[in-house]
């Protein structure tokens, strides 16, 4: 099973120049599964690679018994060896957006950054500003179809057994794809009477659909591959 979804994602970069070789998807066919045995993970997903000026980064993500809540995110810098991501601290998140460097592959490394003042001059360690990155880009990119999780009676949040796959024309449009993320109020079914219809089902329609992004109509937009059977969003 990983060893099809990573030759199929491959297959859709080639034509950038940027993908994984075949010695590359060797090593993580082989590191991924340990990963997912060691840590008891239900699922483990490999989100990409962040390019470096001296090393690069492979970046996967395991999932326990709740999709949502319960995932860690892990570094290698050789495909091999995985590092745990801590959840960043606030101060992390907050001057993110600060550091105009690039990423040199080292995570002890440090980052100079100048504050909002301009004069202020702080710097932050590499592994920590990776934490960061990969929590903001969860939040903004962890994008499913809908149908595709439930959450039980307890609250917990499982892959939906039942889903197939959208029609081609529900896959077309924005509405059909959620964030995989809670809305603010985390508590169990609370976030449901929220985003809910009125005579919805509950179980399925608790997360945030992309078209609600802003601006409206300008976050998202589906691309359809020419032989119609993969929808990119962009």
């Amino acid at each position: 099973m990983l060893k099809r979804k990573l030759n199929l994602n491959m297959e859709h970069f080639y034509s950038s120049g940027l993908f994984l070789t075949t010695e590359e998807q060797l090593v993580l066919l082989t590191s991924l599964p340990v990963l997912q045995q060691e840590n008891k993970f239900s699922s483990v997903a490999f989100l990409g690679k962040i390019f470096g000026t001296e090393n690069d980064y492979y970046i996967a993500q395991g999932r326990g018994e709740d999709f949502i809540r319960n995932k860690m995110s892990f570094y290698s810098t050789d495909g091999y060896t995985w590092r745990l991501l801590f959840p960043p601290a606030e101060d992390s998140l907050k001057y993110f957006h600060l550091i105009r460097t690039r990423f040199t592959g080292d995570p002890t490394s440090k980052h100079r950054y100048h504050g909002r003042d301009g004069n202020e001059k702080a710097e932050i360690k590499e592994e920590h500003r990776l934490s960061a990155f990969l929590k903001l880009m969860d939040f903004e990119t962890a994008i499913g179809p809908k149908n595709s999780l439930m959450i039980t009676p307890k609250g917990i949040i499982n892959k939906n057994p039942y889903f197939k796959g959208l029609p081609v024309d529900e896959a077309l449009k924005l509405e059909s794809y959620l964030h995989y993320r809670l809305p603010d109020s985390d508590v169990s079914f609370a976030p449901t009477t929220l985003i809910c219809p009125p005579g919805g089902d509950r179980a399925l329609q608790f997360l945030e659909p992309i078209n609600r992004d802003y601006p409206p109509g300008e976050s998202n937009s589906i691309h359809v591959h020419k032989n119609r059977n993969l929808m990119m969003n962009r």
